[in-house]
């Protein structure tokens, strides 16, 4: 019985899910082999490095088992006692030709096999055996076959076909989704966020651009006699016709071919410096000590060591001493991983022979630029080949184990992706299909609100390349509560909503939690006009609650004192949210506003304070009405030009103060009854500013609203 850890069912590929952790690769079959003779098989490891393998009936992942071994190798193979699992289907059985790849699958392979299935063995010890191109008794020698690997981990998508081993058929990829950061606490919840319009849309590709026969023709051409014994038909070949192999990996290529290049490295910068520019990672620089290269990064004196001269092979393969290091990660990680890097850093310059040993002592060599790649011989001629932009869409590839180092490779990324298309066949005559809808992006998602509130979502469509595209949406929700043409919610009813914002068979849904209005809790009572009405708490706290939707919402100050003979202070307030004043249990606190209005201008009570005393449902009252003395005082010109403003009709001993829109006081003035005051307002920014006039005999205030231009 086989062990399934993940089941994902297929729902509707073209519509995203709820939770959208389950990502389309859809496999479009532009070659010259009818679907029914293309095999499909997936191998990788999930969650806590289980090895998995993907059954595509149901799109589950199933835990490699070496009691899977179930099927004969072929005559020839060996060990002649090994059997191999039922792992690969054929492309026309596969559903929509989709595989559905959950989020969390990594070091992963999906192998592409022509007229045959391969063979891969499951390991008692875990893990699986692959295709050996080195031996003609491995039984998949002579299948036809390609890879795409991907992992899609919780900082986004990697995903690259490659040449590392072989070239054997024409193979692209493109990807769609967003670009953004890890905004959120995990990362699910910041993929909801991005594909919900917070995210940047971005499109990839990669892969050959020309047929298969015509990459086998121009190889010939191409390349000089020592690779052409790379071009190859093998033993058990079944439909008798050549892949290229990566050199290394045929017994009649030369061994020594780059031996001459690396002795001249060594040599000349056993006596000299070798400055690297290495982009991301900086400058280093290097010197050979007997054997050993070791180079120093000048900005914090980091050494990265290379143990030993390598190979010919060693460069090509990234192995032996590029890719060895004595220091163990656990003993000092640092070190370990930059060995390793200046290691990588190596091969790659010899494949591309981007080290020219006429540059010495401190000039620095920019070894990530491409244009200095494949002027000079020896190089790699197989990489050179396929990185021909002719040969490799804008000549990007995966062409030896270290084509990776200055982002040379076929590897595309994508935080948040949402669709993969792997052409098999490549790009040649491929018909680019038309745009069309694909997906569609919801905002806002994942919202809490109140019942009784409205909420506006926002749907933009998006087409397979990653660009807007026009859409007819129709809303729906689900467990009650309504949502209009236009995607205004309403929330009639409490619990949980669905939203779903659909076209065709395209849709995007998210959640929505309606929950029961907190409420006002307190002692409320009614302003003396009747705009408003206001709650006092023990906290203590006033709210200004407006009586008519927009009331407050451009100006809202509240003026308060705790003594009768105290100035009033303001403090900016917001309309329904409670704001903290500075008062005790059993203080009487005195008040008023000033407010904006909903249909244009603003009021105050400042002719009718109110207080409370804090503790005390009962003291909620209105207080002394205000003197009439203030009522003849007008203010010019209002706006100003910054140049000063006058305040005229003053009869008695005032104090004058000068406030910020948000409550700060700027400046303030007891004034005697003199009939005019000049306010100051030269040194102002241009905006809004209240002034505020207090009787000294009665504490009646009266305020202005001051625009400075």
């Amino acid at each position: 019985m086989k062990n399934i850890v993940l089941l994902l069912y297929l729902v509707a590929i073209s519509t995203s899910l709820l939770a959208q952790e389950i990502l389309p690769y859809k496999f479009i079959n532009n070659s010259d082999y009818p679907d029914s003779e293309i095999y499909i098989g997936l191998v990788g490891k999930f969650g806590d490095n289980m090895d998995v393998w993907m059954d595509m009936n149901d799109n589950s992942l199933v835990t490699m088992s070496a009691d899977q071994n179930t099927i004969d190798g072929p005559d020839w193979s060996t060990p002649a006692s090994w059997k191999y699992p039922d792992i690969f289907t054929k492309l026309a059985d596969v559903t929509d030709n989709t595989l559905l790849i959950p989020q969390g699958l990594y070091g992963c392979r999906i192998f592409i096999s022509f007229e045959s299935p391969m063979y891969l063995h499951f390991h008692e010890t875990g893990g699986y055996a692959g295709a050996n191109l080195n031996s003609s008794s491995d039984p998949n020698d002579g299948i036809r076959w390609e890879i795409v690997e991907l992992t899609w981990g919780d900082s986004g998508l990697w995903t690259n076909t490659s040449r590392v081993d072989a070239y054997q058929y024409p193979i692209s990829v493109e990807v769609s989704g967003f670009t953004g950061g890890l905004v959120e606490s995990t990362y699910t919840e910041s993929y909801l966020s991005a594909i919900g319009g917070n995210g940047t849309p971005k499109y990839g590709k990669i892969g050959e651009n020309l047929p298969h026969e015509v990459i086998l023709s121009k190889w010939n051409d191409a390349v000089s006699e020592d690779y052409l014994v790379a071009k190859v038909i093998k033993e058990h070949s079944i439909d008798g016709g050549y892949i290229i192999e990566q050199p290394s990996k045929v017994e009649a290529f030369p061994e020594d071919i780059f031996d001459e290049y690396i002795d001249e490295i060594w040599s000349t910068y056993t006596d000299h410096d070798l400055v690297i520019d290495i982009g991301d990672r900086g400058i280093w620089s290097g010197r050979v000590v007997g054997d050993q290269f070791n180079f120093i990064d000048p900005e914090d004196g980091t050494i990265a060591t290379i143990y030993g001269k390598p190979t010919s092979f060693n460069a090509i393969e990234g192995s032996g001493f590029l890719a060895f290091t004595e220091v163990a990660s656990n003993v000092n990680q640092e070190k370990h991983d930059e060995d390793l890097m200046i290691q990588a850093q190596m091969a790659a310059a010899i494949n591309r022979h981007a080290i020219y040993t006429d540059i010495i002592d401190g000039e620095v060599q920019f070894t990530h630029d491409a244009s200095r790649y494949f002027i000079y011989e020896p190089y790699n001629e197989y990489v050179s080949f396929f990185h021909n932009e002719e040969i490799s869409y804008e000549s990007q590839t995966y062409a030896f184990a270290y084509d990776d180092v200055g982002d040379h490779s076929s590897t595309l990324q994508s935080t948040f992706p949402t669709s993969v298309r792997v052409i098999i066949g490549g790009y040649d005559q491929y018909v680019t299909p038309a745009a069309e809808l694909a997906m569609i992006s919801l905002s806002p998602y994942n919202l809490e609100i109140e019942v009784g509130s409205n909420l506006q979502f926002i749907a933009q469509g998006y087409d397979q390349y990653s660009d807007a595209y026009p859409t007819d949406i129709t809303w729906s929700t689900s467990n009650g509560g309504s949502i209009d043409d236009n995607g205004l919610f309403t929330a009639t009813a409490l619990g949980e909503f669905v939203i779903t914002a659909q076209d065709g068979n395209v849709s995007r849904a998210t959640t929505l939690l309606v929950s029961e209005a907190p409420g006002l809790t307190g002692c409320e009572a009614q302003s003396p006009n009747g705009d408003y009405s206001y709650l006092a708490t023990d906290e203590p706290t006033l709210t200004f609650v407006p009586s008519a939707e927009g009331n407050g919402e451009s100006v809202c100050l509240l003026y308060y004192k705790s003594s009768i003979n105290d100035d009033f202070g303001v403090s900016g307030a917001t309309p329904n949210v409670p704001l903290a004043i500075n008062a005790t249990v059993g203080d009487t606190v005195y008040f008023y506003y000033t407010y904006s209005l909903a249909t244009g201008g603003e009021n105050n009570t400042s002719n009718d304070p109110q207080s409370f005393v804090v503790g005390d449902c009962e003291s909620l009252s209105t207080i002394i009405s205000a003197d009439d003395v203030l009522s003849g005082l007008s203010l010019s010109p209002n706006p100003t030009n910054g140049s000063g403003v006058y305040l005229y009709g003053i009869n008695q001993e005032v104090r004058v103060e000068l406030y910020t829109i948000k409550g700060r006081l700027l400046r303030s003035a007891l004034v005697n009854s003199s009939g005019i005051f000049e306010i100051d307002t030269s040194d102002l920014l241009s905006g809004l500013y209240i002034i505020s006039i207090t009787s000294v005999e009665s504490n009646s205030s009266k305020t202005f609203r001051l625009l400075v231009n």
